[in-house]
C-alpha cells in the first residue's frame, strides 16, 4: 500500500516523498520547525536541510514564532497550496484503486479492523502525528478519527528534557 501511494505521489509531484509529506503537514496542521521534526522523525539537521530546500524552492515560508523567538513557524506559499491538493488527490486515487473491489460489507469490516488496530497502537499524540502524517482531513473527520481515540489515554512526553 505504501509503495503504491509513494509511486502515485512521485508521479504527481516534483518533490520527493519526504518533501511531499512535509508540505502536507505544513498545509493541514499548524507547524513549527520542532513539531515538523518530531512528526517526520528526522534529526534537527535533516529537518533543517528539508525546510531550507522547501524555502529555496519557494514552497514554504519560515517565520519567527510569535510564541517563542527561538522557534520557527512554517506555512505554505500560494504556489504549494495547489500542489498539496494534487498530492492528496493522488494518494486518495491510489487507495481507491486498491479498495474499490471490496463490497460495502467488506469495506465496513475492513474499516472496523483498521480502526481497532489504530486505536490500540496510538500511545501518545506524537504516535498519532506520525501515523497520520499524510492524513487527509477532508476524508477523516477528526471527531471520528481512530488515531485520536481518547486524549485521556495519551502519555504525553515531556519535551523540556
Amino acid at each position: 500500500v505504501s509503495d503504491r501511494i509513494q509511486k502515485a505521489i512521485s508521479r504527481q509531484s516534483i518533490l520527493s516523498t519526504q518533501e511531499s509529506i512535509a508540505l502536507i503537514q505544513i498545509g493541514l496542521f499548524p507547524r513549527t520547525f520542532h513539531n515538523l521534526q518530531t512528526t517526520l522523525q528526522l534529526t534537527q539537521s535533516a529537518t533543517s536541510r528539508l525546510v531550507n530546500k522547501l524555502v529555496e524552492k519557494q514552497f514554504i515560508i519560515k517565520d519567527s514564532s510569535s510564541d517563542d523567538l527561538r522557534e520557527k513557524s512554517l506555512r505554505l506559499t500560494n504556489k504549494s497550496e495547489q500542489l498539496v491538493n494534487e498530492i492528496l488527490s493522488s494518494r486518495y486515487e491510489s487507495l481507491e484503486s486498491m479498495l474499490h473491489t471490496l463490497t460495502p460489507e467488506e469495506t465496513s469490516t475492513f474499516l472496523k479492523i483498521i480502526s481497532k488496530i489504530l486505536e490500540h497502537s496510538i500511545q501518545c499524540e506524537i504516535d498519532s502525528d506520525i501515523t497520520c502524517r499524510m492524513c487527509d482531513l477532508c476524508h477523516c473527520p477528526q471527531d471520528k478519527c481512530p488515531a485520536q481515540p481518547n486524549k485521556d489515554k495519551y502519555i504525553l512526553p515531556d519535551h523540556k528534557k
